[in-house]
């Protein structure tokens, strides 16, 4: 699913396809992930492109109808770290099992030594995107999107 981070996710699905080879790879929302999976080694007949979901709801709706035209398939849904919190309560709202697979942030900020202290523009992202996924669980959960 695009979003955030889109680097780790583009890794973490280049690393399943190859460890699983799986029939095929949906990019939900944005294209910009297709040409990275390209590049990192998935064949492009195997990348398949849903552009229409544009917000995570969206997302969920098309990975609902894309699981059920696959009945027997295993499924797994790459997300970022920072999402994974939110997309597993949707999956259990709409009663989806699939395999979720967090992925890392496209950079990670120093945690140890002197730059741990020094302010980054990578560092204020996670935060921002991190912030923002506090704030859609109490949106979601006002909604009645997720329990």
């Amino acid at each position: 699913m695009d979003g955030d981070n889109r680097r780790g996710r583009t890794l973490a699905a280049i690393q399943v396809n190859a460890a699983a080879m799986p029939r095929e790879i949906w990019v939900m929302g944005d294209g910009t992930l297709i040409e990275e999976l390209s590049a990192g080694g998935v064949p492009r007949n195997r990348i398949f492109h849903d552009a229409f979901p544009a917000t995570t709801r969206d997302q969920l709706t098309s990975l609902a109808a894309l699981v059920a035209r696959r009945p027997g398939w295993t499924v797994a849904v790459i997300v970022s770290r920072l999402q994974a919190a939110r997309m597993t309560r949707l999956l259990e709202q709409a009663h989806l099992v699939v395999t979720l697979i967090q992925s890392p942030v496209d950079v990670e900020p120093a945690t140890t030594g002197a730059f741990a202290f020094v302010p980054t523009y990578y560092a204020l992202r996670l935060s921002r995107d991190a912030i923002y996924e506090h704030a859609a669980l109490r949106y979601y959960r006002w909604y009645g999107w997720i329990k």
